[in-house]
C-alpha cells in the first residue's frame, strides 16, 4: 500500500517500482540489452516454471498430503467437515485446476517433469562461475527463478527431495537469494549476455 493509497501487486511492476527509488541497488541490470534478457528470464521463470512447480506439489502424494494439511489448518479451520474430507477436497480441486486444468496429463507428464529437471541442470552449470545468476548479487533473474524454487521447488517434498540430491548449488543458491539484503550484498551484474545461458535460451525459444 503507498502513501497515496494505492496497491501494488505482482513481483515484477514492485521491483520496477523499487529499481526507480532506489537506483544505488538496483536489481535490473544498467545494460539495455541485458536489463531486456532479465527481464526475458523472469518472465519464463515466473510464468512457465508454474507447471512443474503444480505438478511436482499436487500430483505426487508425498506433497499434496503435505500441502493439503497446510492449507486445511490455514484456511479451513471454520468448515465443520473432518480434517480428512477438506484435505481430500483440497487435493482433488488443486489438481482439477492447476495440474488437469493447465494440461498436465499422463500424456504431458515427461515433458512437464523435464522442464524443472532440466531447469536445475542448466542453473547448476551456471551457479558453478558466479553466486547469482548474472554477476555477484542478485538481479531480476534471481528474483523470478527464486519465486518457483523457495515457494515450491525448495520446500515441497517431492521437488525438494530431486533438488538437494541432483542440484545442491540450486538448493544452496535458493537459500543465497532469501538471505541476500542490499544492506550486505555487494557486487556487480553482468554488462553482457553470458554465453552459459544459451540452453535455457533455447528451451524458451
Amino acid at each position: 500500500l503507498l502513501a497515496d493509497d494505492r496497491w501494488l501487486t505482482d513481483t515484477t511492476p514492485i521491483i520496477a517500482w523499487l529499481d526507480e527509488r532506489y537506483p544505488d541497488t538496483s536489481v535490473i541490470p544498467c545494460d539495455p540489452v541485458v536489463a531486456f534478457f532479465s527481464r526475458l528470464l523472469e518472465d519464463y521463470a515466473d510464468e512457465w516454471l508454474w507447471r512443474p512447480a503444480m505438478h511436482y506439489r499436487w500430483d505426487y502424494p508425498l506433497s499434496a498430503d503435505h500441502m493439503s494439511r497446510v492449507l486445511v489448518d490455514e484456511v479451513t479451520r471454520d468448515v465443520k467437515l473432518p480434517g480428512f474430507a477438506k484435505r481430500h477436497l483440497v487435493r482433488t480441486r488443486q489438481r482439477e485446476l492447476f495440474t488437469k486444468g493447465d494440461g498436465v496429463s499422463s500424456a504431458t507428464w515427461g515433458h512437464v517433469e523435464k522442464i524443472y529437471l532440466d531447469t536445475l541442470s542448466y542453473l547448476s552449470k551456471i551457479l558453478k562461475t558466479r553466486p547469482f545468476l548474472l554477476g555477484t548479487r542478485p538481479s531480476l533473474a534471481d528474483f523470478g527463478f527464486f519465486g518457483p524454487s523457495f515457494r515450491h521447488f525448495a520446500q515441497d517434498p517431492a521437488s525438494a527431495r530431486i533438488m538437494r540430491e541432483t542440484a545442491p548449488a540450486v538448493y544452496e543458491w535458493t537459500a543465497r537469494v532469501w538471505n541476500a539484503r542490499a544492506s550486505v550484498t555487494e557486487g556487480e551484474l553482468l554488462g553482457h549476455v553470458p554465453d552459459d545461458w544459451g540452453p535455457i535460451l533455447d528451451s524458451i525459444g
